[in-house]
């Protein structure tokens, strides 16, 4: 992981949240939700560690949102409805 191995550049951390991000997109658009959740999972550890860097928040939110349309798309919506409760906090965390 290079944020783990490179714990002073958040450049590299933003770009971790960006990569995993777009493949929640993909794994969400191959039906692949555990996939995708897994990469979720990696973005809010990163947001909640460096949680001065809304950059990386904002990428969770992206992320939630994502998860959020795969998860309705499978008739999840009790996965569904708990990320939006998360985007929810998000939004509080990021207006502040």
């Amino acid at each position: 992981e290079l944020a783990t191995a490179y714990p002073d550049e958040p450049t590299l951390r933003e770009l971790q949240a960006e990569v995993a991000l777009n493949l929640t997109v993909d794994y969400g658009n191959a039906g692949q939700l555990d996939e995708a959740r897994a990469l979720y999972e990696a973005i809010a550890e990163l947001a909640t560690a460096h949680a001065d860097e809304p950059a990386l928040r904002e990428q969770q939110a992206k992320a939630a949102n994502n998860l959020t349309i795969g998860y309705g798309n499978a008739g999840q919506m009790d996965e569904a409805r708990a990320l939006y409760e998360v985007l929810e906090e998000l939004k509080r965390g990021l207006s502040n």
